[in-house]
């Protein structure tokens, strides 16, 4: 049993390496994930990010000016969702237990559903390798009058949607990115500006911290794992 070392970061064969992390008897995949901002910025900017009622610990690269995170994930499964909203609400239990999270109404969201499919390879060199699977992307909305339940697993960025230009690439491990408006700085006037707004929906997601825990994730070696880490 290896314990993940702090900023490392994973490369795996697909399907091979299982995790245990939220339940310790549960075999899983650990499903890596990027926020790409635009390489211009000087810094990154601060996220929050939630599944499954655990916080999400993003490591930050200041060289490609890109932020990743990685979540498990059962082997079997095909899809994903990702919901991106500066801030959330939650709806409460008669004894006054949370029930499940909410996006607040009239405030702006994305919600991408994922769906990992067998794609068709068409590779003019032989020797090249690509994934067979790759991801569907599609946008969806909250009905009118929904009171915008988050789907239980699915994963929270507290982000401004405004900012988020589209989902794009991936594989069986590495989920679409996340792709930051090239021109965000001029949407917000400076990066200054940018880094203030960031700073706001930071503090906004502060009680919500209380409600979920950290994140920990062990990785078990199978008879055919392969893992390869640098830093």
């Amino acid at each position: 049993m290896i314990k993940l070392p702090h900023r490392i970061w994973c490369i795996i064969m697909p399907a091979l390496l299982n995790i245990s992390a939220l339940h310790p008897s549960n075999l899983r995949m650990l499903y890596m994930g990027t926020i790409q901002f635009p390489r211009e910025l000087e810094a990154l900017p601060e996220v929050r990010m939630y599944y499954t009622g655990h916080k999400i610990k993003p490591e930050y690269h200041t060289t490609n000016k890109h932020i990743s995170f990685s979540i498990p994930g059962d082997r079997q499964r095909f899809y994903f969702d990702i919901i991106i909203t500066p801030s959330i609400s939650y709806k409460i239990h008669d004894h006054n237990t949370i029930k499940y999270l909410t996006i607040p109404q009239e405030q702006a969201y994305k919600w991408y559903r994922m769906l990992l499919v067998k794609k068709a390879i068409v590779t003019p060199n032989k020797d090249q390798t690509q994934s067979p699977y790759g991801w569907e992307i599609h946008k969806l909305f909250f009905g009118y009058g929904s009171d915008r339940r988050i789907p239980d697993d699915a994963i929270i960025i507290c982000y401004n949607p405004d900012f988020v230009e589209d989902l794009k690439g991936g594989n069986a491990i590495d989920l679409p990115t996340v792709l930051i408006k090239s021109n965000v700085v001029d949407l917000v006037g400076s990066e200054h500006s940018l880094h203030e707004k960031s700073i706001e929906m930071l503090l906004a997601s502060l009680d919500f911290n209380t409600l979920h825990s950290t994140m920990e994730q062990e990785i078990h070696h199978g008879q055919k794992t392969i893992v390869a880490m640098c830093k």
